[in-house]
């Protein structure tokens, strides 16, 4: 049943994908009114069966987990107010799990609205983002072609570029390959992420993780 929290908001949801919301009437059955996130703020549950398909990646869901609509104009802000939140706390550093299913132009409004929280200053000298994500068959448009609207590399680069995110900033955004095998491996000797953007993280035989 529902719950409230220490300040008496509601934090509750219900399980389950095909009725509505026991609380509200509403479908989906995902809601957060402590955020708040409502149902036009959460994607309708629907499984990835191409992960070559970047509007898949980016709208469908992972396994059993809830998807946020991350091209909503009110969870980008919503997300940069909780950075925000926690840059005046003292946290200064984030890695952004399963990042690839979250699009590059969300991620650039999302930083960019941070950055306006900013006061349009830079981020802090200790700032950092990681973008975690594993690569497989669509390691093609996530980075290797190096082009197009789904691109890590490159075209991310330029959508942050265009939400006022300085050089310095930019360098401050990492992506995170998370895998058993050096990423070169996926795109035929070229890498197109520069060093100082580019975190490996492996697990090698006897299951300790390894960040480089």
């Amino acid at each position: 049943g529902p719950k409230s929290g220490s300040a008496g908001s509601p934090f509750w949801t219900t399980k389950g994908r095909t009725k509505n919301n026991d609380y509200s009437g509403n479908f989906p059955v995902f809601e957060f009114p402590s955020v708040p996130y409502f149902s036009s703020h959460i994607h309708c549950y629907q499984r990835i069966n191409d992960y070559t398909n970047s509007n898949e990646l980016d709208k469908n869901t992972v396994s059993e987990l809830i998807d946020v609509n991350t091209d909503n104009e009110y969870v980008q802000q919503r997300i940069a107010d909780f950075f925000t939140e926690l840059l005046s706390i003292g946290i200064s550093g984030f890695i952004i799990n399963n990042g690839k299913h979250i699009s590059p132009s969300s991620f650039a409004e999302i930083l960019g609205k941070l950055k306006g929280n900013l006061g349009g200053n830079d981020f802090p000298d200790d700032f950092f983002i990681s973008l975690e994500m594993t690569l497989g068959n669509e390691n093609n448009i996530l980075i290797c072609s190096n082009s197009g609207d789904y691109n890590y590399a490159d075209p991310f680069n330029s959508k942050l570029t265009n939400k006022g995110l300085s050089e310095n900033d930019i360098s401050k955004i990492k992506i995170l390959i998370e895998d058993k095998v050096y990423p070169l491996n996926y795109c035929g000797g070229s890498w197109p992420i520069p060093q100082n953007k580019h975190i490996i993280y492996l697990e090698n035989q006897n299951k300790q993780n390894v960040g480089i």
